[in-house]
C-alpha cells in the first residue's frame, strides 16, 4: 500500500506553515505498529469497543482506519508539536487530513468517520463527517451543514482555524468547501490542540492516511494557502 501524492502535499501545505509541524503517517518510523492505536503515540480511547481504530502496514505506509462503531479516539498536540504556543484566543492554526472512501458508497446516514477539532470530550470547534455515500459534511458555530459529494478514492481536507476572528476555512483537494470563504468556529473558549476521530454507528470502509495540526510562522502561513492548490494533483495507489 502507497502513500498518496496528496498525503505528500498536505505535508508540504504543514511544512510551508512551519518546519517543525507534525504530520501523522501512522508508520513504524513514527513509532506506529500494526494493531489498536490506543495506547500508542499518545492516541487514546475516549470511548466505545477496544479496538476501535487499528493501525496497518505501518512497516511500509502506514493506515489508519474503523475496525468498529460507536466510538471516539483522540490525540493532543503539545506546543513543540505544533510549531508554537497555542491559545483558544488568538491562534491561527492549520489542520490536514488524508483519507481514502472505499467503494461502494451508500448506506446509512451514520455510516461515516468524523474529524472533530479542539476537544476531546466535550465541543469542538470545528468537525467534518466523511460518510461512506460520499458526501462531506460539517458542523460549526453556524450549527450542521450538509456539504458537497466528493465520491471514492483518496482526498486531502486542509484549511485554517483563526482563534481571533473566530473563522475557519477548508479545502477538498485545493477546492473551497463552502463559500464563502471562512464560516464561523464554535466554543473557541474551550478550545484545545487536540483532534479526534469518531467511528460511526455502521462500520465505513475509510482510511486514514495521515492527520496533522500546525501553528504557521507569522511570515509563512500564507505559504499554505498556496500549497493546499496544489492538493488537487493527485493521483490513485499504485
Amino acid at each position: 500500500m502507497h502513500k498518496f501524492l496528496t498525503s505528500t502535499l498536505a505535508a508540504v501545505a504543514l511544512t510551508a506553515a512551519h518546519s517543525h509541524a507534525l504530520l501523522i503517517d501512522f508508520t513504524a518510523a513514527e513509532g506506529y505498529a500494526d494493531g489498536d492505536v490506543n495506547g500508542q503515540e499518545g492516541w487514546a480511547r475516549v470511548f466505545g469497543p477496544e479496538p476501535l481504530f487499528e493501525v496497518s502496514d505501518a512497516a511500509t505506509s502506514g493506515v489508519l482506519a474503523p475496525v468498529a462503531t460507536g466510538g471516539a479516539v483522540f490525540r493532543n498536540f503539545s506546543d513543540a508539536e505544533l510549531g508554537g504556543t497555542f491559545d483558544n484566543s488568538s491562534s491561527l492554526v492549520e489542520y490536514s487530513m488524508t483519507y481514502e472512501l472505499i467503494g461502494p458508497t451508500g448506506g446509512p446516514f451514520n455510516q461515516n468517520v468524523v474529524l472533530r477539532i479542539g476537544a476531546p470530550f466535550g465541543s469542538e470547534s470545528v468537525s467534518f463527517t466523511f460518510r461512506q455515500d460520499g458526501f462531506v459534511s460539517y458542523t460549526d458555530g453556524d450549527g450542521f451543514v450538509g456539504g458537497p459529494g466528493i465520491g471514492t478514492g483518496t482526498h486531502t481536507l486542509t484549511g485554517q482555524i483563526d482563534y481571533a476572528t473566530n473563522t475557519y476555512s477548508a479545502f477538498i483537494d485545493g477546492t473551497e468547501l463552502f463559500t464563502p470563504f471562512t464560516r464561523s468556529i464554535a466554543n473557541a473558549g474551550t478550545a484545545t490542540a487536540v483532534l479526534r476521530l469518531d467511528a460511526g454507528g455502521t462500520l465505513a470502509t475509510i482510511n486514514i492516511d495521515s492527520v496533522g495540526l500546525a501553528i504557521p510562522e507569522p511570515t509563512s502561513a500564507a505559504l499554505m494557502l498556496g500549497a493546499v492548490g496544489l492538493l488537487a494533483l493527485r493521483r490513485r495507489r499504485a
